[in-house]
């Protein structure tokens, strides 16, 4: 763990495998994607405070795609965004259970849009086509709402500016 305003190293916590990561808007829990035995994606919940797991969940059906999303939050710190295997997956952030599942949504580098009614993600490589680009999904109807075309994967949006009051 890195405090970015004084740039210094001051925790590490040692993970199984090679997760990917989403950090809760509170900064104090982290949510790891972590490839398990059988092709099984499990989903922690990290307490960056310890560094140990606060709750753990077993993400449904197999990682056969290889391809998965790293989890994005909301800004509210209620939702965790993933996306495997062609679906977009919903989780409540404080029990991990899963709230929703969207068939037909395949993207990776998901981040979240800072009023939260947006989530963003990166179509992947796939054999089955060379278009890339950013889809826009809408939060309160799970749904694409627009693509914005690439000529590479693109990588996490990141937004800039002060919100709104």
């Amino acid at each position: 763990m890195i405090d970015t305003v004084q740039m210094k190293l001051i925790a590490t916590f040692p993970l199984e495998g090679l997760p990917v990561l989403g950090l809760a808007p509170s900064g104090h829990v982290a949510y790891a994607v972590v490839p398990g035995a059988n092709q099984v994606l499990d989903l922690d919940k990290i307490d960056l405070s310890t560094g140990q797991i606060a709750a753990h969940a077993q993400i449904p059906g197999l990682n056969t795609s290889g391809i998965y999303s790293n989890p994005a939050v909301s800004p509210d710190g209620g939702t965790i965004y993933f996306s495997n295997n062609n679906t977009l997956y919903t989780f409540d952030a404080k029990t991990l259970a899963l709230t929703n599942t969207v068939p037909g949504i395949n993207l990776v580098n998901l981040t979240v849009t800072p009023d939260g009614d947006y989530v963003y993600g990166a179509t992947p490589q796939c054999v089955c086509t060379t278009q890339y680009g950013s889809q826009i999904i809408s939060v309160s109807s799970l749904q694409v709402v627009g693509t914005i075309p690439s000529a590479f994967q693109p990588g996490p949006a990141l937004f800039l500016g002060i919100p709104k009051t």
